[in-house]
């Protein structure tokens, strides 16, 4: 019985506190229009590219090469360095979709390592961008999934 006592007592102290959600104006962004018999879905914005990176994975594998692929990305270009080997895109984004084109680049004439190979088809298909647990960001397509750790 003193148990309900004291949850009624807190309920109704919490009842009598400003409710600051209320004072405060509301986020555009987080809501939906409000136009009858029209719902819109509030649209997050994808995380920012910008930076330096290091390439850790390709397809849910770690790069496992006796050197590091890196990726320098600007506000309108992904650029990757593996060795001498060069690859170039430049990306937008349409709403919250990733979209990349391929722009040719000078690159050595060694040939491509399989992991090479698959960060070039995975940014060539990327569609989303997304931040993991361990603030890393995964570029993911219908190929496989790219992920990069700050530098």
């Amino acid at each position: 019985m003193k148990g309900c006592a004291a949850i009624c007592a807190l309920l109704a102290v919490a009842g009598c506190a400003p409710q600051a959600a209320d004072q405060a104006a509301p986020d555009p962004s987080a809501t939906a229009a409000s136009i009858p018999g029209q719902t819109t879905v509030a649209k997050l914005a994808p995380p920012s590219l910008t930076g330096e990176w290091r390439v850790a994975g390709v397809a849910g594998k770690p790069i496992d090469l006796p050197h590091a692929i890196s990726a320098s990305i600007s506000t309108s270009r992904i650029k990757i360095s593996s060795q001498c080997v060069e690859m170039e895109w430049s990306y937008r984004f349409d709403g919250p979709r990733l979209v990349t084109e391929s722009v040719p680049v000078v690159s050595c004439d060694r040939g491509r390592y399989p992991e090479e190979l698959a960060v070039e088809a995975a940014l060539n298909a990327a569609t989303t961008v997304s931040r993991t647990p361990g603030n890393g960001l995964e570029i993911a397509s219908g190929v496989g999934t790219l992920l990069l750790f700050s530098q």
